[in-house]
């Protein structure tokens, strides 16, 4: 876009000129405001050194002015979407209109056609040009009247939103639809067109009639025929086509605004929320494998009445408990130790860490058990968990020491629950199970449940699917197990 040449000095010209018409090709005074219609109208306000149009608060397009004389008036537009045009013309006798105006479209595509101007005592004068704007279509049929809605149909909803390869919001004007959302692309005043021929539950007929613009493909006019039947309760269009073929279109109105974006800014509005609610979901699916990995038996991390803490000597002692070091228990870093006289066992199946325990002291003065990590990520790694005893419950504090922390230690709470004797055989094999299988690096942890999975399902004639089960056989039974020799 070109900037107005000599702008200084044309405007010392402007105030020096002496009232009355302007001599031949000699500059005229640029009006405060002018009208220009092209396959639209729209009102263009001065702005400093050139001229703005303003849609919904917003400035869409910005003309610059090259030349306003008598037998040459020039204008470089520019739209807020990329489109680019040059307008040429020359004034009327009383300096107040364009005549024989010509807008040359250089972006995105290079089309001609006709514009009017108007200002001053004219500034009304300007209409829509009664051609298409691109001159290839001279020869094809005028656009069809306004097409009235159907009064003998159901009663029309006052907007519609409607998603057909854009999205719109269609309010009623002037016995039609027409849309008035604006998406980014749309030339400043542009409408599409649509009329209901039909509106019952059976039958949805809609007309949509698109002149053409330069921002259309081609420059082509949209004129096509949607059909189709309402939803149940009246707020959706189902089954579309159009004319006549499957169409990928989304109408909604009333209750089901809300589900159908209303412009091209809400869609990517909803799409990123359909996104975010995907990627929810899969985290919360990812997390119950996680939890389902680490517990098999969620009901064994809760307060028991019916379980008791033991009473004697720690050598007396075979338990197994649900462990704890985060607040929500069962989580994804539960654990199952298993206690046997003062050794044990740990596992964290989604890591997976195997850990040995060594029992100090387990009665209703404390609690105070050793860790020694066997097999991680952390190999080193050391703990002391001391608690209390209430219940079946044990709360307490524990103290990690490893080379890779801070200073070398770690302090957080633990919690724990021993486990009923029901649950306490389910626990230890599924506890060997996985021990066995990370040790033969059968398993690493979450990545394996879809190999389990897997597994289980190519197994004949299974009927426990429990996670327990469904680890036992995939190490024992499994396709990697069964290649293994014996």
């Amino acid at each position: 876009m070109r900037a107005l040449p000599c702008l200084l000095l044309l405007g010392a010209q402007l105030s020096a000129a002496a009232p009355g018409s302007p001599a031949p090709n000699a500059p005229v005074p640029l009006p405060e405001k002018m009208r220009f219609c092209g396959m639209a109208c729209f009102d263009l306000a001065l702005t400093h050194d050139h001229y703005e149009v303003v849609t919904d608060g917003k400035v869409t397009s910005v003309y610059t002015v090259e030349s306003f004389t008598p037998d040459s008036v020039i204008l470089q537009r520019q739209d807020v979407n990329g489109a680019t045009a040059v307008l040429r013309g020359s004034m009327a006798g009383d300096f107040s209109r364009v005549i024989n105006g010509e807008a040359e479209w250089l972006t995105p595509q290079h089309v001609r056609g006709p514009f009017q101007l108007s200002w001053g005592s004219a500034l009304q004068a300007a209409q829509v040009p009664p051609i298409p704007i691109v001159a290839a279509l001279d020869t094809r049929p005028p656009p069809p009247p306004p097409l009235l809605l159907n009064t003998a149909s159901a009663a029309l909803p006052a907007v519609i939103h409607v998603c057909a390869q854009i999205c719109m919001t269609l309010e009623p004007r002037d016995g039609h639809y027409i849309s008035t959302s604006h998406n980014s692309w749309d030339p400043p005043g542009f409408h599409s067109v649509w009329a209901f021929e039909s509106f019952t539950p059976q039958s949805v007929i809609v007309h949509r009639y698109d002149p053409p613009h330069p921002t259309n493909p081609g420059g082509l006019v949209v004129d096509v025929t949607y059909q189709g039947q309402m939803s149940s309760d009246g707020t959706l269009l189902l089954n579309p086509t159009i004319n006549g073929k499957p169409a990928s279109l989304s109408m909604g109105w009333g209750a089901s605004l809300g589900a159908v974006p209303g412009n091209d800014a809400e869609q990517k509005r909803f799409a990123d929320q359909r996104w975010q609610q995907s990627y929810q979901d899969a985290a919360r699916k990812r997390h119950a494998q996680q939890v389902a990995l680490a517990m098999p038996i969620p009901a064994a991390c809760q307060p028991n009445p019916a379980v008791s803490a033991p009473s004697g000597a720690v050598a007396g002692l075979h338990l197994a408990l649900c462990e704890c070091e985060s607040a929500d228990c069962p989580g994804a870093g539960a654990a199952i130790w298993t206690l046997d006289g003062k050794q044990g066992s740990a596992l964290w199946a989604a890591r997976p860490v195997i850990a040995d325990l060594t029992v100090e002291r387990f009665d209703q003065g404390g609690v105070v058990i050793r860790r020694q990590n066997r097999s991680s990520d952390t190999i080193g790694l050391t703990a002391v968990y001391s608690g209390t005893l209430h219940g079946n419950e044990i709360d307490g504090e524990v103290t990690w020491t490893w080379s890779g922390f801070k200073g070398g230690a770690a302090h957080g709470p633990w919690h724990a629950y021993i486990v009923s004797a029901e649950q306490q055989p389910v626990l230890a094999q599924y506890q060997q199970d996985v021990e066995q299988a990370v040790i033969q690096r059968f398993w690493s942890g979450l990545a394996d449940v879809l190999n389990v999975v897997a597994a289980v399902g190519g197994a004949a004639g299974t009927s426990d699917n429990s996670i327990p089960a469904q680890v036992h056989r995939a190490v024992y039974d499994g396709p990697e197990r069964r290649a293994q020799p014996r």
